[in-house]
């Protein structure tokens, strides 16, 4: 059987006279949810101020350039904060074959030899670069340039003999060789510095053992002025800017 429930009165009850439904008034009359939050005016006025445009200087020249690292990127990252890198391996493929095909050195004549052995001077060059192939990059990164390449190419050399020098020989037409011209490539790969690098020798026809020491030394001259080359390169590409 059913029985008639008596109506309770809660606590607070009387807090919650004047809400319909999740709305309340307001102190000016109007209705709004019971959730909103009504702002005084001096807290307005706050956020009005905070909201309010306002006026942004350029930085002075002098911090723009000078900020994180001395302006090492470009017109637009003068603090060099933002990564950025730059493919120079256009210029720096020509650069390379320029700088090593002037590549020349020179042996001193050895007194303790006749000319059929090469104890003349010898004189060796680079003939022509081929093949020169690489990529080479300026970065930079927190306001710091950095610059790398790694190549690789093919010199053609010759070592001929200079004038002068004792005359006479140990065997029978080793006088011949006296006035050959050796040649060869030499083939460079991984160049990333000027000591770093794989060499390999070849010659167009081998020299002979009389006179093979003479010619390796010279070789090895040549060898030196390479990098030499390469060193003025790497410095050249140093001065490269984003």
């Amino acid at each position: 059987m059913l029985q008639n429930q008596a109506s309770e009165v809660v606590d607070g009850e009387e807090e919650l006279e004047g809400l319909v439904r999740g709305y309340k008034k307001r102190a000016d009359g109007s209705t709004t949810s019971y959730f909103d939050r009504e702002v005084d005016a001096s807290t307005r006025a706050m956020l009005d101020r905070l909201k309010a445009p306002k006026r942004i200087d350029a930085p002075p020249a002098d911090a723009a350039v000078g900020g994180g690292g001395g302006g090492a990127g470009s017109a637009w990252n003068r603090t060099g904060v933002t990564w950025e890198d730059k493919d120079v391996s256009k210029w720096a493929s020509a650069e390379l074959q320029q700088r090593v095909g002037g590549a020349a050195a020179s042996l001193a004549a050895d007194e303790r030899l006749p000319r059929a052995l090469l104890g003349c001077g010898l004189e060796a060059r680079v003939c022509k670069v081929e093949s020169c192939e690489g990529t080479a990059t300026v970065t930079s990164s927190r306001g710091v340039l950095r610059h790398a390449f790694d190549y690789s190419f093919e010199a053609e050399w010759e070592v001929k003999p200079l004038p002068g020098g004792a005359e006479g020989g140990a065997e029978e037409g080793a006088a011949d060789v006296a006035d050959t011209v050796y040649s060869g490539r030499l083939k460079y790969s991984d160049v990333t510095a000027a000591e770093s690098a794989d060499v390999s020798t070849t010659y167009k026809k081998r020299p002979s053992e009389l006179v093979a020491p003479r010619v390796t030394d010279a070789l090895a001259e040549l060898k030196a002025a390479v990098a030499e080359a390469v060193r003025g390169f790497e410095a050249q590409l140093r001065t490269k800017s984003i």
